[in-house]
C-alpha cells in the first residue's frame, strides 16, 4: 500500500494517491520508512484538500524527526493547512520558523509574504506592515511582482495607520514596478501623501492622472481645491482649472462636491 500510494503521487493522481495513504498505519511501517511516508502523506493531503489530514501527518513528522532536511518544507506546508482549517496563531507560529536564519530564500520569502498576507485578511496592518518590511529587507531576489506587492500594502498600510507622508515611497516603487496593476490604487493613496507632505507639484500631476483615468473620485475634494489654488496662486491655470471644475458646481455653488474617501482594499 505504502509503495503504490507514492507511486500515484508522484504519478500526480493526488486524490487516489490521499485515499490509500489514508488507509496505512505508520506504526507498522519501518523506522526506515516512516518519515518518508509521514513526509509525503502529509504533502499529498494537503494537495488533496485534506488540511486537517495534512496537520496530524506533517506534525508527528516534525515532532519526531526534527533533523530531516525536509522539515522546513513540512514547516511551510503544515502553516498553509492551518491558514485553511482557520488556525492563524499556529500558521504564523510555523510562518516565524522559516525566517530565521538558515532557511532557504524561496522559504523564508513563502514565510514572510504568507504570514503578511495572513496578517492582512485579519486587519492586523501593523504586522503586515512589519513582514512586508522584512520581506523586502532580507529577501534580494524577490520577483517583480512580489516587490511591487509588497511596497503597495506597506504604502496601504502606512496611510490607513495615518502616515501617510511615509506611505509616498512606497506607493512610488510599486507603481514604478507594475504600473498597470497599481495605477489607480496607488495613485489614489499617493494624492493623500502627497496633499499630507505639501507637495502641490507632483499632487497636480496626480490628479491630473486621477481625472485622465476617471478615479478622481476617490480623491478627497479637499485635496483637489488645495491642489487647484495653489496651481493657481502659481501661474499653472491648466492645472488649476482642472482640479477645481472636478469639484465644483457652477450652477449651484452651494453644492460643490463633498464625498469621503474609500480605500482601495
Amino acid at each position: 500500500m505504502m509503495m503504490k500510494a507514492e507511486t500515484l503521487f508522484e504519478s500526480k493522481k493526488i486524490e487516489e494517491a490521499a485515499k490509500v495513504y489514508n488507509q496505512i498505519n505508520t506504526s507498522v511501517i519501518s523506522e526506515a520508512n516512516r518519515p518518508g511516508i509521514l513526509f509525503n502523506r502529509g504533502w499529498c493531503l494537503a494537495e488533496a484538500g485534506d488540511a486537517p489530514g495534512a496537520i496530524r501527518s506533517l506534525t508527528e513528522f516534525i515532532s519526531k524527526y526534527p533533523q530531516d532536511k525536509r522539515i522546513q518544507s513540512a514547516l511551510a506546508k503544515r502553516a498553509k493547512a492551518f491558514v485553511e482549517t482557520a488556525e492563524p496563531a499556529k500558521a504564523i507560529a510555523d510562518f516565524d520558523r522559516l525566517t530565521t536564519s538558515g532557511t532557504p530564500d524561496d522559504l523564508a520569502t513563502f514565510a514572510w509574504s504568507e504570514s503578511a498576507r495572513l496578517r492582512r485578511t485579519e486587519g492586523n496592518i501593523e504586522d503586515m506592515i512589519l513582514r512586508y518590511r522584512a520581506l523586502l529587507k532580507n529577501i534580494k531576489t524577490l520577483s517583480q511582482n512580489l516587490e511591487a506587492e509588497a511596497n503597495y500594502f506597506v504604502g496601504w498600510g502606512l496611510v490607513k495607520t495615518n502616515n501617510p507622508k511615509d506611505a509616498v515611497p512606497h506607493l512610488e516603487k510599486a507603481r514604478d514596478l507594475r504600473p498597470k496593476g497599481y495605477a489607480k490604487h496607488a495613485g489614489t493613496l499617493l494624492a493623500l501623501g502627497y496633499f499630507a507632505t505639501q507637495d502641490a507639484s507632483k499632487l497636480a500631476k496626480e490628479i491630473s492622472l486621477a481625472i485622465e483615468n476617471q478615479y478622481d473620485e476617490e480623491i478627497p475634494p479637499q485635496a483637489i481645491q488645495w491642489s487647484g489654488m495653489q496651481s493657481y496662486n502659481a501661474g499653472n491655470f491648466e492645472d488649476a482649472e482642472k482640479a477645481l471644475t472636478t469639484i465644483s458646481n457652477p450652477k449651484e455653488p452651494s453644492r460643490n462636491r463633498e464625498r469621503n474617501l474609500a480605500l482601495p482594499r
